[in-house]
């Protein structure tokens, strides 16, 4: 079980937000799964449970996410806002009692 607040990484701009996380060693993008909603997020490996999963305190365009694969293992979604005008206070908005697993 992993600490949430270690679990992921987030730059927030004006107009997007960019979330980094940390692969298990040996994962390729064949294994990814990353699912967007314009209120929501869930990134996991297919087949099992997710690793983050939670809210956004504001709307995305869910049809504009990009996700790619760094070398040195790390998974990088790009997301745009949908209101610029919106303030989000943080990024993902988890349930108090989510761990994230691998």
């Amino acid at each position: 079980m992993g600490d949430v607040g270690s679990a992921y990484e987030y730059e927030l701009h004006f107009d997007a937000l960019e979330i980094y996380c940390k692969l298990p060693p040996g994962v390729g993008a064949k294994q990814v799964r990353v699912d967007t909603t314009a209120r929501s997020i869930s990134i996991g490996l297919k087949g099992r449970p997710p690793y983050l999963k939670g809210t956004f305190p504001g709307v995305i365009h869910p049809e504009e996410t990009v996700w790619t694969i760094h070398e040195a293992g790390e998974i990088k979604i790009e997301l745009t806002k949908a209101n610029t005008t919106d303030h989000w206070n943080g990024c993902i908005q988890l349930d108090e009692s989510w761990s994230c697993v691998w």
